[in-house]
């Protein structure tokens, strides 16, 4: 029963336990409450970002957005992907959503889109 208690606690303050081993019986209000993140992007994926990164990071949180910066001068440069690399990262989107539509039957799966 202490431990479940000591678990209770853990998931609603999201705090270390103590280091003496004693269960936690009061919240600190100085902590943070958890987040729920419904959206996050990460912008200026580039060349040094492995397309296989960017697709277990895509199979573990759906969803996430990449942002892929594009300037014409600056293409293949940091924060600036070529456009292999576009290509490889939009193949390995394309690969992961197509894949998450035939198992959990999600519609538009394949789509990606731009904006500028």
């Amino acid at each position: 029963m202490q431990n479940e208690e000591h678990n209770d606690i853990m998931a609603s303050n999201n705090a270390p336990p103590p280091s003496d081993g004693s269960p936690t019986s009061v919240r600190d209000p100085s902590w943070p409450q958890p987040a729920c993140l419904k959206h996050i992007g990460f912008c200026g994926i580039d060349d040094s970002v492995s397309p296989r990164h960017v697709g277990s990071v895509l199979r573990s949180y759906p969803f996430v957005e990449f942002g892929i910066l594009f300037h014409p001068d600056r293409e293949g440069r940091p924060r600036y992907a070529s456009r292999e690399q576009v290509h490889r990262i939009c193949d390995v989107v394309r690969s992961v959503r197509r894949h998450r539509a035939n198992v959990l039957g999600e519609k538009e799966a394949g789509k990606i889109s731009l904006a500028a």
